[in-house]
This record gives C-alpha cells, sequence and structure tokens, in this order.
C-alpha cells in the first residue's frame, strides 16, 4: 500500500485463490469461461473508495511439492477526494488568501498585521496535525503534507514581508531614525572637536611687553567649528543633523507591499498548476 499521492492515490487490493494440498493432477482451478468471474451488487459502495476496474486470471503455482491452480481477482480502487477538499485544500486555500489581507493594512498597523498572520499560521499548523492523525504512521511524505506545508510556507512568507516593511519604515521614521539621529549627531560632535582650530594667539602666549603703547595680550578670534554636521549662529554651535540618508525607505516599504499584493498570490496559482498537474496525472506503470 502506497501513499505518497494521498489523497489522490490508487490502490490495489488482490484475491488469490489456490489448493492447499491437491495438484494439478487432482484439483484444477478455472474461472467460468463466458462468465463474470465477479458480481458487485450496484447498491454497495465504499466510504472513501471508488472501484475502477475489476480483473481476474488463472496462474499455475509452481513448488518443489507439484503443480498447484490458482484463481486471482484484483480491484483496483481510487480513493474519493471530496471529503479532503472540504476538510483540506478548501480551508487551507482560504487561510492563504486571508493572510494575503495583511498586504492591504497600513505598515503601521503592525497589531492587526502580526496577529493576522500567526492567526493564519496556528490554524494551518492546527489543521495539519488532524489531517496526519487520519493517516497510519508512515515515514515519507504524503501529496497532502506538501500542500500543507507550502500553505504554512506562504503564510509564514506573508509574516516575513511585513517585518521587512516595517523595519524600512521605523529605520526612516520610526525609533530607529531616532537612534540613527543620536548615534550621528555624537559623532559629529566628536568629529567638530577635532577639527577646531586652534588660535594663534592661544600658542604664541604672552608678548615680551607693550607694544607701541598698546596691550601686551595678542588679539583673540572667536572659536569656530568648521565641520559639515554644525552651523555657527552667532558665538554658540548649533549641531544639526539631516537625518535623509539618499534612500527613501518608506516608498521602498509601499513598494514592496505593492509588489507582494501581486507576486504572492501569482506563486500560489503557479503552485496550484504544477501540484495538481503533478498528483493527479495517471502513473507511468
Amino acid at each position: 500500500m502506497s501513499l505518497e499521492k494521498f489523497p489522490m492515490d490508487r490502490q490495489e487490493c488482490s484475491i488469490d485463490i489456490e489448493s492447499f494440498s491437491y495438484a494439478t493432477n487432482d484439483l484444477d482451478l478455472t474461472w467460468l469461461p463466458g462468465q463474470s468471474a465477479v458480481e458487485i451488487d450496484k447498491s454497495v459502495r465504499l466510504p472513501q473508495y471508488r472501484i475502477e476496474d475489476i480483473s481476474w486470471r488463472q496462474e499455475i503455482g509452481e513448488y518443489f511439492t507439484g503443480d498447484f491452480g490458482q484463481v486471482k481477482v484484483r480491484f483496483s480502487l481510487v480513493r474519493q477526494i471530496g471529503f479532503y477538499v472540504l476538510q483540506a485544500y478548501i480551508p487551507s486555500t482560504l487561510l492563504v488568501v486571508l493572510s494575503w489581507l495583511a498586504l492591504w493594512m497600513e505598515i503601521t498597523s503592525a497589531p492587526a498585521r502580526v496577529s493576522l498572520g500567526i492567526t493564519t499560521v496556528l490554524a494551518l499548523v492546527t489543521q495539519g496535525t488532524w489531517i496526519r492523525g487520519q493517516l497510519p504512521k508512515i515515514a515519507y511524505v504524503t501529496a497532502i503534507d506538501v500542500w500543507l506545508v507550502s500553505c504554512q510556507v506562504f503564510v509564514f512568507a506573508t509574516l516575513i514581508e511585513f517585518a521587512l516593511v516595517y523595519y524600512m519604515h521605523a529605520y526612516e521614521q520610526g525609533q530607529y531614525s531616532l537612534q540613527r539621529a543620536k548615534r550621528a549627531s555624537r559623532k559629529a560632535l566628536k568629529s567638530g572637536m577635532k577639527q577646531t582650530e586652534i588660535p594663534p594667539w592661544a600658542k604664541g602666549g604672552f608678548s615680551d611687553g607693550p607694544v607701541n603703547g598698546t596691550t601686551p595680550f595678542r588679539e583673540r578670534k572667536p572659536l569656530t567649528r568648521r565641520d559639515s554636521g554644525c552651523e555657527e549662529v552667532g558665538s554658540r554651535a548649533t549641531v544639526r543633523f539631516n537625518v535623509t540618508t539618499g534612500k527613501d525607505f518608506v516608498d521602498r516599504a509601499i513598494m514592496t507591499d505593492h509588489i507582494c499584493r501581486v507576486f504572492f498570490p501569482l506563486a500560489f496559482i503557479i503552485f496550484n498548476i504544477v501540484y495538481w498537474y503533478k498528483y493527479l496525472a495517471p502513473d507511468k506503470n
């Protein structure tokens, strides 16, 4: 029994009838010619499967004790997918589409966007846990596992996209911009102190005596700081920091939201085309 394509899988069930102690010389098992070997009541239906084909044949089993007649019948069963479409595929698709609503919300609406993303992720995880509980403990991946994990990836990508655009927005206008301004102001002050000119009178000190009746002190020049981050106003230096970095991160954040509004649905549609084509295609063997 292979469940790799579950719930789009096909199963083969066979019934083999063989003599236990009588060889073909004593007992010959054959199907009646000209009649249907297997007949099924049309009113009988299986809850999860549909009988697609029935085949029968007869063979000779060769053993060291002799040859024994065999008659075999094989049933080809196709799983009914309607239950899983209603309980798994449609709800998970709606949850993925619901997560995209966050892309139309304002970037500053962090509580709403985060709550919507986390709710959809938890709903998908709960749904996947319930569906896997209906399956036997198998060591390989099934088709419905691929679907549920992919839906979780799409929802998680929406959360990652919001974290990215929120950081870009905060980097330009939020708390990060204030931190950058403070760091740049301190850096501008330090660089300005290093570039401050020392007046000549401070280097030469006092003169030897009066010169032509003038004061023995040299003329002092006002202290100024010559750096791009400072502006001289009277005798005081006022630090002025320009928070513009040359890149408008707010516009980039908004543009990222607009691009993802188209990219996420398009990627999900392409994934659906590949997924259903792969698992609904009949087996080559």
